[in-house]
């Protein structure tokens, strides 16, 4: 009797682990960029997101940036590689460093893409100051796809 309850503990415990690594596994892909104030012209932007950097082996990411007024848009990123060895990277997140230039004042909606698929947006305020356009990347809301 006590051989049986003892297997019966271990199926379970067993089948318990099973589950928890396939959630684990089947996360959807989420990021966000870091929270900094940059200046207008290239400015070096980090992109986190929750995957090891081995999921991102032969993908490239695309951003579009839209303007929330005027609807003018601009392509950030186009083609760019996907995998940057860094310390920052760890098991559960991936740093992917960029420029970005963002030309006007105001609020922009930057939509990602890996491999042409939509992962969803971010917003950011670009703000004036001092006489310069300084692009303020808080993170104002995001929404992911999928």
């Amino acid at each position: 009797m006590k051989k049986w309850l003892v297997i019966a503990v271990m199926a379970v415990a067993l089948v318990g682990c099973t589950r928890d690594t396939e959630q684990v596994e089947s996360l959807p892909l989420t990021f966000s960029i870091s929270d900094t104030t940059l200046e207008t012209g290239n400015n070096k932007v980090g992109w986190f997101f929750n995957q090891p950097v081995e999921y991102f082996y032969n993908k490239a990411m695309k951003v579009v940036a839209t303007h929330e007024r005027t609807d003018h848009s601009v392509v950030l990123l186009d083609d760019h590689e996907m995998v940057y060895h860094s310390p920052d990277n760890t098991a559960n997140r991936t740093l992917v460093p960029s420029m970005i230039n963002l030309p006007d004042v105001g609020r922009w909606k930057l939509d990602l893409y890996v491999d042409d698929v939509s992962y969803g947006h971010i917003m950011v305020d670009v703000e004036q100051y001092e006489g310069r356009t300084l692009p303020v990347a808080q993170l104002i809301w995001a929404e992911q796809y999928k």
